[in-house]
């Protein structure tokens, strides 16, 4: 870091009256030896996000915020606290000079500006190192709150630990003796509809099961319920229970959204109660919401399918999945290496549980009216 007066000499060996009126209207925090990453020319729209006037402004990167120094009278942001930006968008193709480089924030409207490339460079460094920063302190602080919690009382184990193995229940193994020892066999033996015992290995795996498991005839249920849609008054999405599938890693953003007209990379897919969720972290992070009420359809297609219907190219190794909302917009999600068939299995009971979603609406619209 330098001072600032340091690098106002450096940016600036003559006097320069239009910098001077511009680092005056920030002068509210710095001083002369106020340290600062780096000072640079640029410029920042104001108005419309798309016909805005472009102002001439100096930027100046302190360790925290952002100055924006304009020597004129409108009214613009002259700080931006570093915190709350959550994206850093370097336009492509741009006809204006410089950089353009678009800042969206945890709230408020983005903010569109223009500086040199090598200050791209080192403001995302920067920023890129308080992120990790605070993540970190986060971090420790939630080791240090677990840390002086009270320790969970486990419950006691219920399964039989070491069971012994059957033949040592039953004698020795001799050619006329049938014995499982073999757990997994015994697994697969429950997938059998139930009968009356009629061979030696059927009454060998019945014993093997219980010296594992416990008596047959009180085996523990599935720890995941099967949604039954529709088999009351509740919405679709509340019926689900814990069939929720696990986030979906590896996802892309490539466009139908109203409000986010560029392509996104990175997210991690999220399926809950109050949605679809697809968001990513760092500093170029992203976030979509989508809520199942909304929520029309979901399909799943290959990239051959995808190219010819919707002409997006992927990876030979991804797929793409497609929502469409009830207003008629059409989102496209890549998900990096995956096969349809896997990740059709994998959500399909949020598939059903959307189709079902129809049906619901269309009910709920009935008995409205």
């Amino acid at each position: 870091m330098m001072k600032l007066v340091d690098a106002v000499s450096h940016r600036f060996p003559q006097q320069n009256e239009w910098a001077t009126r511009a680092l005056a209207s920030l002068t509210d925090v710095l001083e002369d030896d106020t340290p600062i990453h780096e000072l640079v020319e640029g410029w920042c729209r104001v108005g419309d996000a798309q016909t805005g006037q472009l102002i001439d402004v100096l930027f100046v990167l302190t360790e925290t915020r952002l100055g924006i120094g304009h020597a004129g009278d409108l009214h613009i942001e002259r700080w931006v606290d570093l915190a709350s930006i959550v994206v850093v968008d370097a336009i492509d193709n741009s006809l204006y000079p410089l950089q353009t480089i678009e800042l969206q924030f945890s709230f408020g409207e983005p903010l569109t500006l223009g500086w040199p490339h090598p200050f791209s460079d080192q403001f995302v460094a920067l920023l890129t190192r308080l992120r990790n920063a605070a993540e970190a302190a986060a971090a420790e602080q939630a080791a240090a709150e677990a840390a002086a919690a009270e320790p969970v009382a486990q419950p006691e184990p219920t399964a039989v630990e070491g069971a012994p193995a059957l033949s040592a229940l039953l004698g020795p193994r001799n050619a006329e003796t049938v014995v499982v020892d073999d757990r997994d066999e015994v697994l697969a033996a429950l997938e059998r509809q139930g009968s009356p015992v009629s061979d030696e290995r059927t009454a060998a795996l019945d014993a093997a099961h219980e010296t594992f498991f416990g008596d047959l005839e009180h085996s523990a249920p599935s720890p995941v319920a099967v949604p039954r849609f529709g088999a009351d008054s509740r919405a679709p999405w509340d019926a689900m229970g814990a069939a929720w599938p696990a986030d979906v890693a590896g996802v892309n953003y490539l466009g139908g959204h109203p409000s986010v007209k560029r392509r996104r990379k990175g997210g991690v897919m999220s399926f809950g109660r109050d949605g679809l969720r697809i968001r990513s972290a760092g500093v170029g992070r992203w976030d979509i919401q989508l809520d199942w009420e909304h929520t029309r359809s979901i399909d799943v297609q290959g990239p051959d399918e995808i190219m010819f219907s919707e002409a997006l190219r992927v990876a030979p190794s991804s797929c793409v999945m497609i929502v469409e909302m009830t207003e008629g917009s059409r989102l496209f999600f890549e998900v990096t290496g995956r096969r349809p068939p896997s990740l059709r299995s994998e959500i399909a009971a949020v598939i059903s549980m959307v189709d079902a979603g129809r049906t619901y609406r269309g009910a709920t619209a009935e008995t409205d009216n």
